[in-house]
């Protein structure tokens, strides 16, 4: 028998540990890994000496990405170079795809890691938006957008639509659910409302109970999807689904769904191949279309985006086009074929003529054109479908962090995204004289209109804004600077003074311009 010596189990342990690592690591998104490693190690630099100030920004790409020229970065600078006599810091915790529910979720580690003095939001856009107009309607929207169509998409809109909510209050005291014995729809309503509450581990368990009690109930397995998506747990989503399509096999959601997931696992040949299934089952799917076009738009394949969604207009029936116009207005804005965009949107908006996202990019295509009275025209319409149609979801989540931020004697600023009206922000958390609301409407409406939409944006993911170039979130960063300085650290004299009237807000420094 050979025997080991103490050194070479020492090296077989050590071996041993390095593949396990190297299959931790193979099981991961190299680029999600890589992001967040080169933010922490950023990050962790902040906390070697304490600033006078220290701020942590949250939110999601808009936040997140190109964080050397983020507006987080930036603004640290335009700070510093102020010389107010005093250090700021700006931690940049944005997370790519996040909603406001996953923000609120982390935002007691935040705390407690950074020890913030003010934590400036930007947040929202991933939520799902929600028919309000009438109450107990609940109705998703078509045309979702960017990031949340991969990683939060339909997956997450399933959370917040397709059937009524019940009270937690009652359906915790129901005999029925007591027992054991509530159908699938019953423990899905108790699921949502525990997320709601940020009660994760909850909502699990009764995402779970629904799938139990009704194994071929679409939604239960969307829900609980969502929350191992959230976790970047793409593997459990994958098996869930897996699980799903056996049961479900000629179901075009499914298909679809796992679709999203396998794309966002960068695995393109499989998510083409069920997307093909699907269509085989239903040459008329036009989410599929528009998803398989978005796909290889992304991917750089922009002629054969086109073909798709060309093919998908003569195919699919009349009405159901507003999904694939929204999708061949994007591919056009990224193959800057403006002489084509006009005739699409046209198109577009006859067969949608709510569509928020198209609406708010024809008003871009004309605000860049000059033709402002056009151009306001479609921009109010848009602003005012979203101010009847934000996700109730959202606005909770966004009272629940002012609670928590002003229990622990952390200022809030609240930053409205590029190009939208601040009222909306406003609208959703109430006249709060403590809340430092930030307007990026006018300064980034003037600025697509004198330059152009792509020397602020490198995409039109929302339909009127998208990820900011390093000049427009330059604009964001000046734009908060301002605020925050006016209102917390205005000069008085010789010295700096916090400013004297508590309800000022960016919006004393400029208020929104007339669409």
């Amino acid at each position: 028998m050979v025997m080991t010596t103490g050194r070479q189990k020492l090296l077989l342990l050590l071996f041993g540990v390095v593949v396990s690592l190297i299959v931790v690591e193979l099981s991961l998104s190299t680029a999600g890994w890589l992001f967040y490693s080169l933010q922490d190690m950023r990050n962790g630099h902040a906390l070697f000496k304490r600033p006078d100030v220290r701020i942590l920004c949250l939110g999601e790409s808009t936040t997140a990405m190109d964080d050397g020229h983020a507006y987080p970065r930036q603004l640290e600078g335009i700070l510093n170079d102020m010389n107010l006599g005093m250090r700021f810091q700006v931690i940049n915790k944005g997370v790519p795809g996040i909603y406001t529910t996953g923000i609120l979720l982390r935002l007691s580690e935040n705390l407690d890691k950074y020890n913030p003095d003010i934590v400036i939001t930007m947040m929202g856009i991933n939520d799902p938006l929600e028919d309000i107009s009438e109450p107990g309607e609940r109705i998703g929207r078509g045309a979702v957008l960017f990031l949340n169509s991969f990683k939060t998409g339909k997956l997450l809109l399933h959370l917040a639509q397709a059937y009524q909510r019940k009270s937690l209050q009652v359906l915790e005291g129901n005999p029925v659910f007591l027992s054991g014995n509530a159908d699938s729809f019953e423990y899905l309503a108790m699921g949502e409302n525990y997320l709601v509450q940020n009660n994760l581990a909850a909502a699990e368990r009764m995402f779970e109970a629904a799938v139990n009690a009704d194994p071929h109930n679409h939604e239960a397995y969307a829900s609980l999807a969502g929350i191992y998506i959230e976790r970047y747990d793409f593997a459990a989503a994958e098996k869930l689904y897996l699980q799903n399509l056996n049961l479900n096999p000629y179901n075009l959601e499914v298909l679809d769904d796992l679709a999203e997931i396998y794309y966002f696992m960068d695995r393109h040949e499989d998510s083409e191949r069920l997307i093909q299934q699907a269509l085989d089952l239903d040459p008329h799917y036009a989410p599929a279309y528009a998803h398989l076009a978005k796909y290889n738009r992304l991917r750089g394949n922009l002629h054969r985006s086109e073909q798709i969604l060309l093919d998908a207009l003569s195919k699919v029936p009349t009405f159901l086009h507003d999904e694939l116009y929204a999708e061949l207005a994007q591919l056009y804005v990224s193959m800057n074929r403006t002489d084509q965009l006009e005739q699409v949107y046209r198109k577009a908006i006859a067969v949608s003529p709510d569509n928020e996202r198209l609406l708010s990019m024809f008003g871009v295509f004309y605000l860049e054109r000059g033709e402002d009275q056009r151009a306001g025209n479609y921009l109010r319409k848009a602003a005012e479908i979203r101010r009847l149609s934000y996700n109730p979801e959202t606005a909770v989540n966004y009272r629940q962090l002012r609670q928590i931020l002003a229990w622990r004697g952390v200022r809030l600023v609240a930053m409205q995204y590029p190009m939208r009206d601040v009222r909306i922000l406003k609208q959703m958390l109430g006249s709060d004289p403590d809340i430092l609301f930030v307007d990026n409407g006018p300064s980034f409406r003037e600025g697509v209109k004198r330059e152009s939409y792509d020397s602020y944006f490198t995409d039109i993911f929302a339909g009127d804004f998208g990820h900011a170039t390093e000049k427009g979130n330059r604009l964001l960063a000046d734009n908060a600077a301002r605020a925050i300085v006016n209102r917390y650290f205005r000069m008085k004299g010789a010295g700096n003074k916090a400013a004297d009237s508590p309800s000022e807000s960016a919006s004393a420094i400029g208020q929104p311009a007339p669409l």
